[in-house]
């Protein structure tokens, strides 16, 4: 199952066609949907290898004010590796358990919003995270990178805030799959 959480107008669903998390209008407003086995397990270690897929849909009605994060551990500085959308720039992201490492993928212009995409992070143990769009290899990381049992303990999450703006945001991952290597 899923764990929701909200605040202000946000709203957090894994109803039928799947999970999405929304802000709302309300200015300050965020959704989040956590999935995970609920305490650490030996199994969610970054200590091996590990691809994050995930075909998501990003929508901001008015502007590209505004946060989104879809990642497989949690997110921040947790550890994580994954994709979050800050203001309209894609990054690629990876969190060490006390600090958060980022690459601009690229730029979500006007158009580039409401457009499903084929997210990849392919994570090699303690050497690098590549970050992959629609095929595309975009960014790599090497710095700054998750190591041993995730304690969050968090295989996927997926996270909406519209920030200080009265806009609605909203994040669909139509499909996800998180593979660790044993």
């Amino acid at each position: 199952g899923w764990i929701t959480s909200v605040a202000g107008s946000g709203i957090a669903t894994d109803n039928y066609p799947g999970v999405y998390v929304q802000t709302g209008t309300t200015a300050g407003s965020t959704a989040r949907a956590v999935q995970g086995p609920g305490w650490p397990s030996p199994m969610l270690t970054f200590s091996k290898d590990r691809i994050f897929v995930c075909n998501a849909r990003f929508e901001c009605y008015t502007s590209a004010t505004g946060t989104f994060y879809v990642s497989s551990g949690d997110i921040d500085t947790q550890r994580h590796i994954g994709f979050k959308v800050v203001d309209g720039i894609l990054k690629g992201s990876v969190g060490d358990g006390s600090a958060e490492t980022t690459v601009d993928l690229q730029t979500l212009g006007a158009g580039a919003f409401s457009v499903t995409r084929d997210l990849r992070a392919v994570f090699t143990a303690g050497v690098k995270c590549e970050f992959y769009v629609d095929g595309s290899l975009l960014g790599t990381i090497t710095t700054g990178l998750p190591t041993g049992v995730d304690t969050s303990p968090t295989l996927f999450v997926v996270k909406a805030m519209n920030n200080a703006v009265a806009q609605d945001k909203l994040l669909l991952p139509i499909f996800y799959h998180v593979a660790i290597k044993f």
